[in-house]
């Protein structure tokens, strides 16, 4: 049985993956080499993981710098997000963007990845990653960005800001997408205001913190609403769910 990844910790000076091992038998050489429920990072933090998981470091600062999120492919790749590293305010990072996302291979198969390469840069500020359907999608705030790289060379060769309107003045600002049960993509966005021109020609403006959902290619129809709590798009749906359920309010 090959461990199931459930959790990813990404910190300045490494990259850390937490598998579930319910049994190290026949698991690949990367799992069966050695089983540890800790690990010390370079900054000396331990971190400890409870009975039946097992943590490894897989990528050092070699490959990454100042990682913040990070997202898998269908090939194994992991996408990173990463800091400029620099302390500027948010306004600034959305007028000389410096942030930027790295893809970090496994090529010799041994569960540690070996290479880094830059997928995109010039993003202001990447809290949020996304695979799907062969695309990447990145919120870059003010826009949210879809990225393709066609000659499959590990790098991004076309870039779409599939919408944008979105103010920042701090890491309170775009995050995601994370996408629905439902195949829409869902992003969320603090309280620095917005004004976003959809696809339908609809001009959507407010101050107030939001959720927002869109498909693949920007288009909107309905608009993903929760105000301070109170429900204010139309008829109320679940879109996602679990223990402390997370309500969304939709216009449908």
């Amino acid at each position: 049985m090959n461990p199931t990844v459930v959790r990813k910790f990404l910190l300045p000076a490494c990259l850390l993956v937490i598998v579930c091992a319910p049994g190290l038998v026949g698991c690949s050489r990367f799992y069966a080499r050695q089983a540890r429920s800790s690990i010390e990072t370079t900054e000396g933090a331990v971190i400890r993981v409870p009975d039946g998981f097992i943590i490894e470091r897989v990528a050092g600062d070699d490959l990454v710098q100042y990682p913040m999120l990070a997202a898998l492919d269908d090939r194994g790749r992991l996408f990173v997000t990463e800091s400029s590293g620099k302390n500027v305010s948010g306004k600034k990072m959305a007028e000389v963007p410096e942030c930027r996302i790295s893809v970090l291979e496994d090529t010799d198969g041994d569960g540690v990845y070996d290479r880094s390469k830059v997928f995109a840069d010039k993003l202001s500020l990447p809290m949020g990653v996304l695979v799907h359907r062969s695309s990447l999608f990145v919120a870059s705030p003010p826009d949210f960005i879809r990225l393709d790289d066609t000659d499959n060379d590990g790098v991004a060769d076309r870039r779409e800001v599939i919408l944008t309107g979105w103010n920042v003045l701090n890491t309170a600002s775009l995050h995601g997408p994370f996408l629905g049960p439902d195949g829409w993509l869902y992003l969320t966005h603090g309280r620095h205001g917005y004004k976003i021109q959809t696809k339908e020609g609809e001009m959507l403006e407010g101050l107030a913190a939001r959720l927002w959902r869109c498909r693949v290619d920007g288009s909107v129809n309905s608009k993903m609403v929760l105000e301070r709590g109170r429900h204010t798009g139309g008829r109320a749906g679940d879109i996602l769910s679990g223990q402390g359920r997370t309500r969304f309010g939709s216009a449908l």
